[in-house]
């Protein structure tokens, strides 16, 4: 909030059950999904609705876990859905995005795994 601040823009943001969003058409400039895991068959109709809230021209920021994720989860300590239908691969989001110009995807191996001893 911070840069937010310095720089005078106004950041408005929902933590939410997804069944409680009321919003009208075209109300958010910006849409960020930052690790949004939706049950796989509900996944096309979320983002179907949720992109009837962005206005004409505005910017979606994705990030999630991709359906290679779920090689990890045999290591203690690795998060994320168990289920591989609510992981992602780019093939899908660019299917769920496909009406959009998209200006960068991508895929890659992060390591947050930390020494606590």
């Amino acid at each position: 909030m911070l840069l937010a601040n310095e720089n005078k823009v106004k950041i408005n943001y929902i933590v939410s059950d997804f069944s409680n969003l009321t919003y009208q058409d075209e109300f958010f400039d910006a849409i960020a999904f930052i690790f949004t895991h939706f049950p796989g068959e509900q996944k096309a109709g979320y983002f179907n609705q949720l992109k009837n809230y962005l206005k004409p021209g505005g910017l979606v920021i994705f990030e999630a876990l991709s359906k290679n994720h779920i090689k990890y989860q045999q290591n203690s300590g690795v998060g994320g859905p168990g289920d591989i239908n609510m992981l992602y691969s780019i093939e899908e989001i660019e299917t769920f995005f496909s009406d959009f110009s998209i200006s960068e995807i991508s895929e890659s191996e992060q390591n947050f795994m930390r020494d606590y001893s």
